[in-house]
């Protein structure tokens, strides 16, 4: 919204307009988004693919503190140039139909997750057909779904059940340290067996029923949006 009493509304207008257009979305580069930044700077076309330079390696891999941004880019600090705009234009596997359909985001990057793997993110792919995130697993099996927006809005828990849950929300915590540093399975079964009771004690049932009619109800709503489109 653009305020009655805007000197220039029309230049509003289009600087938000540009914040949403390919070049805005790269040049912005709003960290709610992730966005890539400006080509040349943190980012070049290598072999038809984008790859982080090394002053990207330093903004978006290693994070670098007070990372000085070269004269002919403006100067000053890479966080001072970065959009303090609290929004968020695109979603993970927007692409710019200017750089062949690139991702905006450098999260999805080849050169990024080659970059920032671990043994653990190696081995979760190789165990889920080579994906290199959930979302790309998921929209690959046919398992991703979007959901209709709806106003449904999860109604707050009674006093009671408030109660219940961070009673049960500390035990699950406090056993769940004790079982990480269990020393074999047999302690770790057992603190388990112990947790489990005690939440159940506690209450932990009324919590999920009430959960779990919450999200019946949530569901339902998409049904109704769904069935209405």
């Amino acid at each position: 919204m653009i305020g009655s009493k805007a000197k220039d509304p029309q230049r509003m207008a289009d600087f938000i307009d540009w914040l949403y257009s390919p070049e805005g979305v790269e040049m912005g580069c709003v960290i709610q988004s992730n966005s890539c930044g400006p080509e040349g700077l943190t980012w070049e076309m290598k072999d038809g693919k984008p790859v982080l330079t090394e002053f990207g390696d330093k903004a978006f891999v290693t994070k670098e503190e007070n990372l000085k941004v070269p004269d002919e880019w403006g100067g000053g600090t890479w966080t001072e140039g970065g959009s303090a705009l609290n929004y968020k234009s695109l979603g993970l596997l927007d692409t710019n139909p200017d750089k062949d359909n690139m991702y905006y985001t450098y999260l999805r990057w080849e050169d990024y997750q080659n970059k920032t793997a671990t043994e653990l993110s190696k081995d979760w792919s190789e165990h889920n057909d080579n994906a290199s995130t959930a979302i790309e697993r998921l929209n690959s099996t046919g398992k991703l779904l979007v959901l209709p927006g709806t106003n449904y809005a999860t109604p707050e828990y009674s006093t009671d059940i408030s109660a219940i849950k961070e009673q049960c929300k500390q035990t699950i915590v406090e056993y769940s340290w004790k079982m990480v540093f269990a020393k074999d399975e047999k302690e770790f079964n057992s603190l388990l067996e112990e947790m489990q009771t005690t939440a159940n004690g506690l209450g932990y049932e009324q919590v999920f029923e009430v959960d779990k009619q919450n999200c019946e109800d949530q569901y339902k709503a998409f049904e109704e949006a769904k069935a209405a489109q």
